[in-house]
């Protein structure tokens, strides 16, 4: 029993001393690049187009590169924006290949950078949910994709607000 209650007692004293603010968007807080918060724009659920955005925090290395992987029944456009902090918009070409949006900017986005991308004129199933996109990367001096999580978009409520 003794060993039981010193397990526990471990066990609560290494959750509790672990951060809960790993990914909160803040310069400085990451060495990796990563998501940091999402919203959808529809004026309710019954609207087969919608405009989504989601927000990353560029950490560690210059992004050259986001792949944006939209669940099955959602089809994207070649309309997505990315600007930075300031608002400037970034140069970027959109390439879509197999159901996944490929998005290569001009110059690569330094370290510290906030990122807002703006996707625009997304088909959606006629059907209210939550929908998941997968997005990575490709960083400066990588030749792989690294992913950087996974993008929620909670559809409003039927009375038009987020939930």
């Amino acid at each position: 029993m003794k060993k039981l209650i010193y397990a526990a007692a471990l066990t609560f004293a290494s959750i509790t001393s672990v951060s809960p603010a790993w990914a909160t968007g803040v310069p400085g807080d990451a060495r990796v690049p990563h998501t940091v918060r999402s919203a959808i724009n529809p004026n309710s659920n019954r609207y087969q187009s919608a405009h989504f955005y989601f927000t990353v925090h560029v950490a560690g290395r210059s992004l050259s590169q986001l792949v944006i992987n939209p669940p099955e029944g959602i089809r994207l456009s070649k309309s997505i924006e990315m600007t930075d902090q300031s608002g400037k918009k970034l140069d970027a070409t959109v390439s879509l290949e197999g159901g996944k949006a490929i998005v290569s900017l001009a110059q690569p986005v330094a370290p510290e950078t906030i990122l807002e991308i703006d996707m625009k004129e997304i088909r959606l199933p006629g059907y209210s949910q939550t929908w998941l996109f997968t997005v990575s990367s490709k960083l400066e001096g990588l030749n792989t994709e690294i992913p950087l999580g996974v993008v929620r978009f909670n559809p409003p409520s039927s009375d038009g607000s987020m939930s």
